[in-house]
């Protein structure tokens, strides 16, 4: 709970950073490339599948963080 606490925090900062300099909060690319580091590195007991969804999971939850710090980012 402690790092994901730590990304939140850490995802208001980048709220406020991709703010300053006029960029979307959301970044599809960047989320699929993550999801596609995280399914190949997932090893055993972890299926790729499964990683895969617990990643898109955190990173819903820290765009909803991102939001919620900076709610005019929704209509942007």
């Amino acid at each position: 709970l402690a790092l994901l606490r730590e990304r939140l925090l850490a995802a208001a900062e980048a709220a406020d950073a991709k703010a300053a300099l006029g960029q979307p909060l959301l970044a599809p690319p960047r989320e699929a490339e993550v999801l596609a580091r995280v399914t190949d590195l997932a090893a055993a007991p972890l299926e790729p599948d499964a990683a895969a969804r617990i990643f898109a999971r955190i990173i819903e939850e820290t765009r909803a963080s991102e939001w919620s710090h900076r709610p005019s980012a929704r209509t942007a």
